[in-house]
């Protein structure tokens, strides 16, 4: 395998690639703006993806995804206000799933916090799911197959 085609710079690429992409949003929309909020929310999951599909075990990543679901979530309830649990939603879902990857690759002191942070999110997203799309809908399968992830995060 040629360096150039080395798994660990095409992945330093593509960090790159969401660092840049999140950096103009930050500078074209302002800091604390809600662009810059979904900006952040993009930035974690594509970090989740990453991580996952490079079985990655770094902390750089992990600190990063995390970090940038914290920053999201933060902004979001700035700019919405802690209350507005509605629009609150996608953003704890983010959180909450960045915490279920921390999980899987966390030490066992880690792990129990982290559940339970993921575990409250999630509580609090499928009560929202249910209230504003019935409890057969998509949104409510789609916290559901969140929580089954985080339990056999904690599992293994």
């Amino acid at each position: 395998m040629s360096s150039k085609n080395h798994p660990s710079k095409t992945k330093n690429k593509r960090h790159i690639h969401f660092q840049y992409t999140f950096d103009r949003a930050r500078t074209i929309y302002g800091y604390e703006s809600l662009p810059v909020a979904h900006a952040h929310r993009a930035l974690s999951r594509s970090l989740i993806t990453l991580a996952s599909m490079t079985y990655s075990k770094e902390n750089s990543l992990e600190s990063n995804y995390l970090h940038h679901a914290h920053e999201a979530f933060r902004i979001a309830q700035d700019w919405f206000g802690v209350e507005d649990r509605i629009r609150l939603f996608p953003f704890k879902m983010t959180l909450a799933h960045a915490q279920q990857a921390h999980i899987s690759s966390a030490d066992d002191a880690v792990k129990e916090s982290s559940f339970n942070e993921a575990m409250e999110l999630l509580d609090e997203c499928s009560l929202i799911a249910q209230e504003i799309f019935g409890s057969m809908s998509f949104k409510v399968a789609q916290v559901h197959r969140l929580r089954s992830a985080t339990f056999l995060s904690k599992k293994m």
